[in-house]
């Protein structure tokens, strides 16, 4: 198959997630390693919870690791950290203003801003339109 006995093992624990998180991954829309993180969720938690929170995932445009401290918090009962509407809609209008301003997707999630490129060529672009265009010439 060429892959190893480890990587098998792990995809077939991922068809323990319901249906609709697998489709999200087949999607491309959730990565393996998220999905791999919300497996203890299957012990806890409703299907209909888990793709909440696989949705909640995707929006907030979570890195693996912090997927891995929300379902360590939600396999505690420690109670999630909520956003105000108020604060929720300014960080989309704010969003929404520079993703226009840049010309590129753009998310705030807590305390990271995250601006999506196309390849390598349009990552040096955008570098230089933040740091000015000497950067690469040192």
């Amino acid at each position: 198959m060429g892959k190893s006995r480890a990587a098998v093992a792990n995809i077939l624990r991922l068809l323990k997630l319901p249906e609709t998180v697998l489709n999200l991954v087949r999607e491309d829309k959730l990565t393996y390693g998220h999905a791999r993180a919300l497996l203890p969720l299957t012990e806890k938690l409703t299907e209909q919870a888990i793709y909440a929170h696989a949705n909640n995932i995707i929006s907030g445009m979570l890195s693996v690791r912090e997927t891995e401290a929300l379902v360590k918090r939600i396999m505690e009962n420690k109670p999630l950290p909520v956003k105000s509407p108020v604060e929720t809609e300014y960080y989309k209008r704010l969003e929404s203003k520079v993703s226009e301003q840049v010309g590129r997707r753009v998310s705030i999630n807590g305390n990271k801003l995250s601006i999506a490129y196309s390849g390598t060529e349009d990552l040096e672009q955008l570098i230089k339109s933040l740091c000015g265009s000497t950067f690469f010439e040192e």
